[in-house]
């Protein structure tokens, strides 16, 4: 979809929206910006947890929600 057709819906949508706070929401992540200023900047301690939980995900070492809800109810039941 072209982004003259991505913008023509979203002002369909918003104009649609009665509700303020779904209006409001909209209206903060519209107003999100990713100035350079505002980055975040990451340690290399944090930059190699991140990576290490990368690697785990695609190396299928994760558990899903389901079987994380199963561990914490036999947790909650010893």
């Amino acid at each position: 979809m072209k982004t003259i057709e991505v913008k023509r819906k979203l002002i369909e949508k918003i104009e649609q929206i009665n509700d303020p706070k779904i209006l409001d929401e909209v209206n903060r992540l519209l107003e999100f910006d990713l100035d350079s200023s505002e980055r975040l900047i990451l340690s290399n301690d944090q930059l190699n947890i991140i990576e290490e939980g990368r690697a785990q995900y695609f190396s299928a070492q994760v558990k899903n929600n389901d079987q994380l809800n199963e561990e914490i109810e036999e947790w909650l039941r010893k």
